[in-house]
């Protein structure tokens, strides 16, 4: 681990949810041993894949919360959130392990895909009873392996599959977010709907696929998301709309693109409760930076539009 002291450079931004899992994490009694260096086969698996595809753009360094923020130290927590939004806003790239549930699973693995048929249901469970003629009840859900199929008489090894919806619709509809949470359980957790709005590009290793959103388009291995807005269904404030504030000129556009803001944070998931207004914090930062000087920011709501906001 490394201070910068005021370096500049290229890093990335690693997103991930920690599970339930004890998670490598720096402390007081751990931070001089850290800053000696930590052997990549001790990191959890979702870190190793992490900086393998750090390594693999050519980039040092790679920012990781656990790591880079002191655990259970207020002051250090207090400092890092201040400055949380430039974090993600700044770096290089934003690694989304959108797949995995916790740190120890990985981000880099085979594909699949959740089965959900109501006819393959039907039809497997009327194969299957007890003995007696009674039906076994049969899960809805299954894990699928996503197969690719080699392309023949081409002189490079390409090859082709099915595309797979549900990666499409988990970025394009925050709003049902929950409805994929066993291919994507990354995106219904809070803190990380502030990393990838404020990330000017992120990669999302889902479970199907790939996927590529920065703040002028999308793009996904079997090519249905390219060219669409980012991460937008038209009810969630989009990433694009976000990365435009600037554009915005009329406040009451600002005040309402605010208030989307905060019911999509909302439905999401934390840890702790009293986590709701900080995962918000980075991205009132930004808001901050064009509403007039003197508009206060009074937990989660605008002074200049308080009548709406409450």
């Amino acid at each position: 681990m490394e201070t910068t002291r005021g370096q500049r450079g290229h890093y990335a931004a690693l997103s991930h949810c920690w599970g339930k899992e004890q998670l490598l994490t720096t402390t007081q009694a751990t931070i001089a041993k850290r800053m000696r260096g930590i052997p990549l086969e001790q990191m959890p698996k979702t870190f190793q894949d992490a900086v393998a595809i750090t390594r693999g753009l050519g980039l040092r360094y790679i920012w990781i919360d656990s790591l880079c923020i002191i655990q259970q130290d207020k002051a250090d927590w207090e400092q890092q959130s201040a400055v949380m939004a430039d974090i993600y806003a700044c770096c290089y790239l934003n690694i989304a392990a959108t797949r995995a549930t916790g740190g120890h699973e990985g981000c880099l693995g085979a594909r699949w895909t959740a089965r959900d048929s109501l006819q393959w249901t039907e039809e497997f469970s009327s194969s299957v009873d007890d003995g007696d003629g009674k039906r076994e009840p049969v899960s809805r859900k299954r894990k699928c392996k996503v197969k690719s199929f080699k392309v023949p008489g081409m002189g490079q090894d390409i090859r082709i599959r099915l595309a797979m919806e549900s990666s499409h619709e988990a970025l394009q509809t925050p709003r049902w977010i929950r409805m994929h949470m066993d291919a994507a359980p990354l995106l219904p957790r809070a803190w990380v709907y502030q990393e990838r709005s404020l990330a000017a590009r992120s990669v999302h290793l889902h479970a199907n696929e790939m996927v590529w959103a920065c703040n002028v388009t999308q793009r996904c291995e079997c090519k249905a998301l390219d060219g669409s807005p980012p991460e937008g269904d038209g009810w969630s404030a989009s990433k694009d709309r976000i990365a435009k504030l600037g554009a915005l000129n009329d406040k009451k556009a600002l005040h309402g693109l605010w208030r989307t803001i905060v019911e999509d944070v909302s439905l999401l998931d934390l840890t702790y409760e009293s986590d709701r207004l900080p995962a918000l914090s980075g991205l009132a930062y930004r808001f901050a930076e064009y509403f007039p000087k003197n508009e206060r920011y009074l937990a989660g709501l605008w002074e200049g539009d308080l009548a709406r906001d409450l």
